[in-house]
């Protein structure tokens, strides 16, 4: 189950020059997605597209030809010459390459020139349409919070503060590594290494080992391990305590398996960066020879971690534990102890009594790995980690460090601006009342009744489409269609945005001075910990969002059953209220679809109407799913990019969302032109294409980008 990390490796890409991960959360709060599966390209943990266009192409091809031959009924449409449409369509045709045949090549057809009217920015390793909407969002927020607040409102003055203090430059030069001092001795490490003793590990050191690790997590910082909270899979109305394998520092455990440190670039380049970076901190702290032994023990990590696929699948993954049982995981380093210091440092107001751990293996083999280590090894890794969270708040001879780490791993050039890292940031860490600014100003009310509009349609096609399943049994028709039916639809942004009084008390924990900007982050930190630690004592909140409504994403919830789109992702050249309906479709509609079906993917297909994991096909419905399935494995897994194999197993869930997304769509499309006596807009300039045909144009524009070969790489080991 996806849950709420209360830690997260937070080198943020956009800081040093690579932008790998999410442009909006990249920064100390990875799984403030939460309970979601969302759509993946250009915002989170990017999906490699290559492959789905080449798979998709043979589809897109016979149904455009189709087209090309079917007659138009009804007189000419009249073409929409509002600012929004003429702005589309020159969009288009600067994307297109019209001297393909889009017959014989799609994606070259509709994408051919976008790379080069779009080159990939060189702080990062990809562009795509996704992304240079959030670009543009970026820019808006940051007019707005470089300009002053208006009194009395709150929540402008905070989200404006943060920024401001991110923006002071000065200030965080003047500061240094001076933080880090204080933090060395907040986290215990200055404690445990002048009182432990030379040889075994003993009793008092695991009991400082656990206490230092509460400490680390408390504060958003992933080491050794992870914890988070999340909705138990089986009870959709509670949450759980998860305890997980924690995030590396490269970004899959593939950079560590079966590599030379010695030879291996990345990893090479990995104990440069550990050298430097602590040593930056505490100048003359590690010899080269402890940044070798730090790599090493990490290697030894990624050896013992699960697999993506193994960690895809809810039912292997659901293993809840008593508490008082956790003993028979591991003996030495004692996790009932670590889990009842965590509850005890966070004021829980009830006790912990079961925990869900993902992969018990990963837990006895990791105690091992520890207890082969000296336990200078350890405590030196500890100490990178703690630099290595803080190294992109701090002044500019760590971003200049990370910038070189950054460069050989992603591929990076050029740093990012300093205002879009303060963008960012102040995004993760104040998303609601970023979100407020944004939805102010950029959200139409319009677009929200629209977009309902047309997930009722793909609402309504999907029931046909399962109704008229024959290999479905009634009894597991009769129960999906339950499930289609219960989903929920969240649009725009939550319901308490534009509450004064309600945002100011979500975010009331939280202080912020506008030149203390290292304290702000920390502050940040302890309220996205407090955030998720105050669910255990509460039930799961329907009306909770995981993203802020600035953020270019959609995401669909296993647990809660619903699906959310952002204002963010709500915007041109995906979605505008004077589009063309067949554009609206192609593109919002499609990624409406895309949600919808992860509802009925490999993975949230084993989840109930409710939210819960359950059992709920028909026996011989479930084997016919699971061999259909197969086939979309073993096609995918057939593609590589630069050598690299698409892992199909891996990209299951995502492939079914692709395919099935942009046939739901074009279903929902097919039946509002119907209803319409065949006729919408035509665009300025696109004339010659009739409705269908402009729906995917409009579909494959909105995956027009591209990658450079180092994110390529990361997006096909890593991706899910």
């Amino acid at each position: 189950m996806p849950t709420l990390e209360l830690g997260t490796r937070s080198v943020d890409a956009d800081c040093d020059g690579s932008s790998q991960a999410n442009d909006d959360i990249a920064d100390d709060q990875d799984s403030f997605l939460g309970q979601g599966r969302v759509l993946r390209d250009g915002e989170q943990k990017n999906k490699q597209r290559n492959a789905f266009m080449i798979a998709l192409g043979g589809f897109i091809t016979g149904m455009f030809i189709a087209l090309m031959v079917t007659p138009r009924k009804g007189g000419e449409s009249v073409a929409c010459e509002t600012a929004a449409c003429i702005d589309y369509a020159d969009r288009i045709l600067k994307s297109m390459n019209p001297e393909v045949d889009p017959c014989e090549d799609f994606a070259e057809y509709v994408c051919g020139n976008w790379n080069y009217s779009n080159p990939i920015p060189k702080h990062k390793g990809y562009h795509t349409v996704l992304s240079k909407i959030n670009d543009e969002n970026n820019y808006k927020l940051k007019l707005i919070l470089q300009s002053p607040p208006v009194k009395g409102k709150d929540h402008e003055k905070k989200a404006k503060d943060f920024y401001t203090s991110c923006m002071g430059l000065q200030n965080i030069e003047t500061t240094g590594a001076a933080p880090m001092h204080r933090f060395k001795t907040d986290f215990l490490l200055e404690d445990w290494r002048q009182t432990w003793s030379d040889g075994n590990w003993t009793l008092s050191d695991w009991r400082k080992l656990e206490a230092i690790l509460v400490k680390f997590h408390l504060r958003n910082i992933d080491a050794i391990f992870a914890v988070g909270v999340g909705t138990d899979d089986k009870d959709s109305t509670s949450h759980v305590m998860f305890l997980n394998q924690g995030p590396l520092s490269l970004p899959s455990r593939d950079f560590y398996i079966d590599k030379d440190r010695n030879s291996d670039q990345k990893l090479v380049a990995l104990r440069n960066y550990v050298h430097k970076i602590v040593n930056n901190a505490f100048p003359g702290e590690l010899a080269e020879s402890d940044a070798v032994e730090i790599v090493d023990f990490e290697i030894e990590i990624a050896k013992v971690m699960e697999t993506k696929v193994y960690l895809r699948n809810p039912v292997e993954r659901y293993n809840k534990i008593a508490v008082s049982k956790l003993g028979t995981i591991t003996s030495d380093f004692d996790l009932a102890a670590y889990v009842d210091l965590l509850a005890g440092a966070t004021k829980l107001k009830r006790e912990i009594n079961h925990v869900i751990v993902p992969s018990p293996r990963f837990f006895t083999k990791l105690q091992k790995v520890l207890k082969k280590q000296k336990k200078s090894v350890v405590f030196n890794y500890l100490l990178f980690r703690l630099v290595d969270s803080f190294a992109h708040h701090l002044s500019l001879s760590f971003v200049d460090i990370l910038f070189e780490f950054s460069k050989v791993v992603y591929g990076s050039s050029k740093k990012t601006d300093r205002w879009e890292l303060c963008v960012s940031r102040t995004k993760t860490y104040l998303g609601f009342m970023v979100g407020r600014l944004y939805v102010e100003r950029y959200f139409s009310p319009n677009s929200k009744a629209l977009a309902s509009k047309i997930i009722a349609g793909i609402h309504s096609s999907f029931r046909n489409s399962i109704a008229s399943l024959e290999w479905m049994d009634k009894t597991t028709q009769k129960l999906a269609l339950e499930k289609a039916d219960a989903m929920g639809k969240k649009l725009g942004y939550p319901g308490f945005l534009l509450n004064d009084t309600q945002l100011s008390k979500f975010y009331s924990d939280f202080q912020v001075e506008a030149g203390s900007y290292i304290d702000n982050v920390m502050h940040g930190r302890n309220h996205l910990v407090s955030k998720a630690m105050e669910k255990l004592s509460a039930k799961v909140d329907p009306s909770e969002w995981q993203l802020s409504p600035a953020t270019v994403n959609a995401y669909y919830s296993q647990s809660k059953n619903e699906i959310v789109f952002p204002a963010g992702i709500m915007q041109p050249p995906l979605f505008h209220e004077e589009y063309p309906k067949a554009v609206n479709y192609g593109s919002q509609g499609m990624v409406c679809a895309h949600e919808f079906l992860h509802a009925f993917d490999s993975s949230g297909a084993l989840y109930g109407p409710k939210g819960n994991l359950q059992r709920w096909w028909g026996n011989d419905t479930y084997v016919t799913f699971r061999k259909k399935t197969k086939c979309l494995t073993d096609q995918y897994s057939q593609y590589q990019v630069n050598g690299d194999h698409v892992n199909g197993e891996m990209t299951l869930g995502e492939n079914i969302a692709d395919n099935g997304g942009v046939k739901q769509a074009f279903l929902a499309y097919q039946s509002w032109l119907k209803a319409r006596g065949g006729e919408d807009q035509k665009l300025p300039g696109l004339q010659h294409f009739t409705s269908e045909q402009l729906f995917f144009v409009s579909y494959g524009h909105t995956w027009c980008g591209s990658r450079n070969k180092e994110s390529a790489h990361i997006a096909i080991v890593s991706d899910v």
